[in-house]
């Protein structure tokens, strides 16, 4: 019944458009003011493109120029996405909602296209639940982090947050780090990291304390990361660990593309994430994979999301034009980049997302032959 009412109130109030363009208008001031100002860095972003569009599994985006270029080829399609992704999530009410603070991670984060489109989903649930008076939602906190080794993203996302935030005026803001986020590299990453401090003891001597960092999540997200079969071997412990430190019925979300290699990387993840024991001495645990109506995603440049898009690209170009950039776009990078720009052009995405859920129980007789299951959680 809710979720019936809140899809109503979406359309009614055309939040997510809304907030689409809104974000689009910032996106286009911050990038003419802030990071094409200057002719030679702007011709240098053009230069990046044929690198974000074919090889951006292959370069490293720690220059500003690299990670400005796959910020205007993809950070709004990537965010629109984003947008439909957790729709459908809060459709089948997959989206935790707490009556605690919610912890969000974003493995891979890029320029943050899925924090803030899970910013605008939490937003819309308290607006939403403000107008209804439900209490429980209307009252939801949630903090987001973010793994990214990239130097060039993490500047972007220092800079861009606070600007559009900043210019964003009574409208609520993306509740994305202003600073750079907790993780540089999920190879490796702590979920419990050691660290420690300098006290005093009874006689004044400094002595060193140890004491570990928890670090829990109710979300976990992994933005177009997994991308080869090598690579999920290589993280392998690392995927185990991100599910066995969610909270209870907190969920682990894989979004990435449709191509041929992605069906055996999927199905590998799914064996690598359900078969494990995540039983400790004090928890039952377990995971399982939600069922998601549809789960192949797409929208189409055609549509009212697309013609942003494409007005957005417009606005680059015409910079493009003034220091004569354009020249310094490759061939290929060039035509598709023109191509976008056209009224006709209707290119149609598609990506996948598959959800996976954690829950866990005390180990007491009074649960101890109990099915983990969805039902027996809520």
């Amino acid at each position: 019944m809710t979720t019936r009412i809140y899809r109503e109130w979406l359309v009614k109030s055309d939040f997510n458009f809304k907030r689409f363009n809104l974000l689009a208008d910032l996106l286009e001031k911050f990038l003419l003011q802030y990071r094409l100002d200057n002719d030679e860095f702007t011709r240098s972003v053009a230069s990046k493109f044929e690198d974000v569009l074919s090889n951006c599994d292959e370069i490293d985006y720690q220059d500003d120029e690299t990670a400005t270029a796959y910020g205007i080829l993809h950070f709004l399609n990537r965010y629109h996405r984003f947008q439909l992704n957790f729709l459908k999530l809060l459709e089948h009410r997959f989206l935790p909602t707490r009556n605690y603070k919610m912890d969000i991670l974003d493995v891979g984060t890029g320029p943050g296209p899925a924090l803030f489109a899970i910013s605008d989903a939490y937003i819309s649930l308290k607006l939403f639940a403000e107008e209804l008076n439900i209490k429980r939602l209307k009252n939801l906190e949630f903090r987001c982090d973010y793994v990214e080794r990239s130097i060039g993203f993490r500047n972007w996302l220092h800079h861009l947050t606070e600007y559009v935030n900043y210019y964003s005026e009574k409208e609520p803001d993306w509740q994305v780090p202003y600073h750079h986020g907790t993780f540089n590299d999920f190879s490796g990453i702590q979920f419990n990291e050691l660290s420690g401090f300098w006290d005093t003891n009874w006689d004044g001597d400094y002595i060193y304390k140890n004491h570990i960092i928890k670090h829990r999540f109710n979300v976990v997200i992994f933005s177009n990361f997994l991308t080869k079969i090598d690579q999920v071997e290589e993280i392998k412990q690392e995927l185990i660990n991100s599910v066995r430190y969610l909270r209870n019925q907190g969920i682990l979300i894989i979004v990435g593309g449709v191509g041929k290699q992605y069906p055996k990387i999927y199905d590998r993840i799914e064996n690598i994430l359900t078969k494990e024991d995540y039983n400790t001495w004090k928890f039952y645990a377990r995971c399982k994979k939600l069922k998601i109506r549809q789960n192949t995603l797409t929208f189409s440049y055609d549509d009212r999301f697309g013609q942003r898009i494409k007005h957005f690209n417009r606005k680059i170009l015409k910079r493009f034009q003034e220091c004569d950039a354009i020249k310094c776009i490759p061939e290929k990078a060039r035509k598709v980049f023109l191509d976008s720009i056209e009224n006709e052009y209707a290119y149609k995405n598609r990506w996948n997302m598959h959800v996976y859920e954690k829950f866990a129980r005390i180990r007491n007789k009074k649960y101890a032959n109990r099915k983990l299951t969805r039902k027996s959680q809520t």
